[in-house]
């Protein structure tokens, strides 16, 4: 993992659950923004600790990536508080550019870039439920969100497998005695020999399957249009 930029060590954000200042110490970490922007958006209302943006734009999303955007939110307030704060509990509103941008750099510094833009789109979303609700103030939540996308090269394109590779890794499956060779095989064959979608197999529960009649019931992460088949030997 590349080193933090300094920007990024000098001006962590705080929770909002840390110890007041006075006590010895607990004295928090300075907060990353000063003046009357830290107290109070310019909208004048104060901070609502009954509010979770974090949840509130969880909330939005469809079954099939709330997890996904949960652990993007997960890993961004962890970089931003240091390991301190979940995304529950990290003062989003209190993000600025320089936040964010630095976010940023770390972000295309350790991830594949489609892996780094859809974080930060989950960073652009709970910024804006931010706005909306008058926690963080218009100017300031523009700035934080005019970042540019992660650029880099484009993966290569898919490659057919023939049949006889496909056997081939089945096969290498087959003899890998630990528990990831009999989930790898698995895997294989659904995808190869019941012809499932990747996302059926994502959405997958082992009280999907009925191990008595052999019947397996797939749709997709939604719930919606789920269907029975029963299992040949092969899948």
């Amino acid at each position: 993992m590349s080193a933090r930029p300094e920007s990024w060590t000098r001006r962590p954000i705080v929770s909002r659950t840390d110890p007041p200042a006075g006590e010895e110490g607990n004295a928090p970490t300075p907060s990353p923004v000063s003046g009357p922007e830290a107290s109070a958006p310019e909208t004048g209302e104060s901070h609502r600790d009954d509010f979770d943006p974090a949840a509130a734009y969880l909330d939005q999303l469809g079954e099939g990536s709330r997890r996904t955007m949960r652990e993007a939110l997960t890993k961004l307030a962890r970089w931003a508080s240091d390991g301190r704060c979940g995304p529950h509990d990290l003062p989003w509103h209190l993000l600025r550019i320089e936040h964010t941008a630095a976010l940023r750099t770390r972000l295309i510094s350790n991830l594949a870039p489609a892996t780094a833009n859809k974080h930060l789109a989950a960073l652009r979303g709970v910024l804006k439920l931010c706005w909306r609700h008058g926690l963080m103030p218009a100017e300031a939540y523009q700035r934080a969100i005019d970042l540019p996308p992660a650029r880099g090269a484009s993966p290569k394109r898919s490659v057919r497998l023939g049949e006889a590779e496909l056997r081939n890794l089945i096969r290498s499956c087959q003899q890998d005695s630990s528990p990831a060779g009999a989930r790898d095989e698995a895997l294989l064959s659904l995808l190869y020999g019941a012809g499932l979608r990747r996302s059926e197999v994502v959405a997958l529960e082992l009280s999907d399957y009925e191990l008595a009649s052999g019947e397996l019931t797939v749709g997709e992460a939604s719930g919606r249009r789920r269907r029975r088949f029963r299992a040949n030997e092969d899948a």
